[in-house]
């Protein structure tokens, strides 16, 4: 088997379908637009993971830049311009979801199909090649929620810019190490922001929500983390037991510190929301911070 893996893995042009060792022929086609020179792109992140730390530090500049800026300012409506941009992450989401969803389900299928699906390093196909690229480039575009929460001068904490923030750089930092659990944290990430994305949509055309639905999207975004936390454990316990595991060990450190501080912020997150419909029961909140806390997390 690995053999053959290598074998194919040196055939690998970066323009073709990626094909397992165990698939001929592939099992998911791609459409043209996916179809892009995977190695180059992976070996041009790698060599220039630097530049996510760049980002990041902007990003904090136009935060305070920005709240200083609107200080005096009134705040912008940018209705149509929020709406449309919710609306395109959540078409962009659940086409992420559409297309690398059946690979995962596809190796969970086959024999030892969890430990596979995150210690076994086979390549994906073609299009969750492209959408895992795709994933983490969107982790820059998705600074611009901030942006609409400063003109707006809706209320900003420290979880939503720190979430953005370490998240677009780990996942440029590790996005050349290809591990197969990283599949889990695409993927999961995808469907939290399907609906995420598609109810801030419907909020910002006017649509009524129920309130409980900031609750749950908390609730998706908070067990996304201990996804990410149980996967991990997972891989740490099979390296315990002295067998193979294509998870590096600094990712796990990192990844489990960054899941973990998730979880913490998430949870007090959650608590916040509670306290915000008691106090908008009590009367004490303005409609100014009703959607607040969905909008803090991307």
């Amino acid at each position: 088997m690995e053999g053959a893996h290598k074998m194919h893995a040196a055939a690998q042009n970066g323009t073709e379908n990626f094909v397992w060792p165990y698939v001929q022929p592939p099992v998911f086609e791609s459409f043209w637009f996916e179809n892009f020179n995977v190695a180059k792109c992976k070996e041009w992140m790698e060599d220039n993971w630097t530049i996510s730390i760049y980002i990041c530090v902007a990003y904090l500049l136009m935060i305070f830049g920005g709240r200083k800026y609107m200080e005096n300012r009134r705040p912008f409506n940018l209705q149509i311009p929020l709406a449309l941009w919710n609306l395109g992450f959540a078409v962009f989401s659940v086409m992420g979801l559409w297309r690398c969803t059946p690979e995962l389900w596809y190796v969970l299928q086959g024999p030892d199909g969890f430990h596979r699906s995150v210690c076994v390093r086979d390549y994906h196909n073609q299009p969750a090649a492209f959408w895992a690229w795709a994933f983490t480039l969107s982790k820059v575009f998705e600074l611009g929620d901030t942006a609409f929460v400063i003109l707006r001068k809706k209320h900003l904490l420290f979880v939503h810019y720190y979430h953005h923030g370490v998240a677009l750089m780990i996942c440029w930092c590790f996005y050349s190490d290809y591990e197969p659990i990283f599949r889990y944290f695409g993927i999961c990430n995808y469907f939290v922001h399907t609906i995420l994305y598609g109810y801030l949509f419907l909020k910002a055309i006017g649509v009524t929500m129920p309130r409980v639905f900031t609750k749950c999207i908390i609730s998706l975004e908070l067990l996304q983390m201990v996804v990410g936390v149980l996967v991990n454990l997972y891989a740490i316990w099979v390296k315990v037991n002295g067998q193979q595991c294509d998870h590096r060990t600094e990712g796990i450190v990192y990844q489990m510190l960054l899941y973990l501080s998730f979880v913490v912020l998430f949870i007090y997150l959650f608590k916040s929301s509670s306290a915000h419909k008691k106090s908008s029961l009590n009367g004490s909140c303005t409609s100014n911070n009703n959607g607040f806390v969905a909008k803090k997390l991307s």
